[in-house]
């Protein structure tokens, strides 16, 4: 009898034992986790990076900040460098999105004006109250500005229009991708770069003309543009990216420049009014798929 109690009595124990085991791990688990993207910042002066993944302090390895898909800073995660008084650097990836412009706000090196957050000469983010609402035009971007930072309005359905100062020379990812009620579009004259996805599913997108300067078109950058009728594309382009003008289905004549050399695959897939294509002697390739789907081309000029 005896024995039998012992042998109960080991079991019970080895079995709270496990338990607690489990709950330990589980707590370290869930406390590792929440740690990761609440972590309080230090007041004195410190020099932090933003990588493409995580952000994480100078010289040591612990993450402070997982970024959940496209977003940088998670779902909830509020005033993330609220109180970061010695925060002086901050380097941004070109792939950054804000999750709320809240995450900033409150952080000395970020700067706003006029319903604009920036980070030097970076527009990271615009509040939709500086868009009018009876014009559907935002606040002049103050001239300071020289890059139009990664989904910087992206998803604004209440842009209608927008005038990019010359002192901008790049548009960085997904910029005003998905700004479905945006019609007008007067880009800088010293624009250089036009990233991927730039203006991808700005459905209401009529004309656009790019200036002399830029050297490329990312992949997507006007993917989905359906009312897209008109675009102008400057002679110092060399490479038309993958997808640019996919699904433009309101294009009907493309003129392709001298000095354009590639045209990457499904570049104009699906553009299912084009009639009319100029291609010059300057093109040395052109992509699989690059005319998909255009079911209405009737004349290929040299």
């Amino acid at each position: 009898m005896k024995n039998s109690k012992e042998k109960k009595c080991c079991t019970l124990l080895k079995v709270i034992g496990i338990i607690l085991i489990c709950l330990t791990v589980v707590a370290a688990l869930v406390f590792g986790l929440y740690k990761a993207v609440t972590y309080q910042w230090q007041d004195e002066p410190r020099e932090y990076s933003v990588t493409n993944q995580y952000i994480t302090k100078l010289g040591e390895t612990k993450v402070l900040a997982h970024r959940a898909g496209k977003r940088l800073f998670p779902q909830g995660t509020m005033m993330a460098f609220e109180g970061c008084v010695g925060l002086s650097n901050l380097s941004l990836p070109r792939a950054y999105e804000l999750e709320d412009a809240q995450s900033l706000a409150a952080c000395p090196c970020v700067e706003t004006e006029g319903g604009y957050y920036f980070l030097e000469d970076v527009l990271l983010r615009c509040e939709e109250e500086a868009i009018c609402e009876a014009t559907g035009e935002p606040a002049p971007i103050p001239e300071k500005i020289h890059k139009i930072g990664a989904h910087a309005f992206a998803g604004m359905e209440q842009l209608k229009k927008i005038r990019i100062p010359h002192t901008v020379t790049e548009i960085w990812e997904g910029a005003f991708e998905g700004c479905s009620s945006l019609r007008e579009v007067v880009l800088s004259k010293n624009l250089s770069r036009l990233d991927p996805f730039a203006f991808r599913d700005c459905t209401a997108l009529v004309e656009v003309v790019l200036p002399q300067g830029i050297e490329s078109i990312g992949s997507s950058a006007f993917s989905g543009c359906k009312s897209l009728k008109t675009i102008e594309i400057p002679s110092s382009v060399t490479i038309i990216d993958a997808r640019a003008f996919e699904n433009c289905e309101s294009l009907t004549r493309i003129v392709i420049p001298q000095g354009v050399q590639s045209i990457a695959f499904s570049a104009f897939a699906n553009c299912k009014s084009l009639q009319e294509v100029v291609i010059p002697d300057s093109v040395q390739s052109i992509g699989q798929d690059a005319f998909l789907g255009c079911d209405a081309l009737i004349q290929i000029e040299n």
